[in-house]
C-alpha cells in the first residue's frame, strides 16, 4: 500500500516535471523570437 503511494507520487511529480519544462522551454522561444 505504502509502496503504491509512493510510486503514484514519483509518476506525478515527474509528469508535473515534463509539464514545466514544455512550458518553460515554450516560454523561452517566445521570449527569444
Amino acid at each position: 500500500m505504502h509502496y503504491t503511494l509512493y510510486s503514484m507520487t514519483i509518476m506525478i511529480v515527474i509528469s508535473l516535471v515534463e509539464y514545466l519544462s514544455y512550458k518553460l522551454h515554450k516560454f523561452i522561444r517566445f521570449f527569444h523570437k
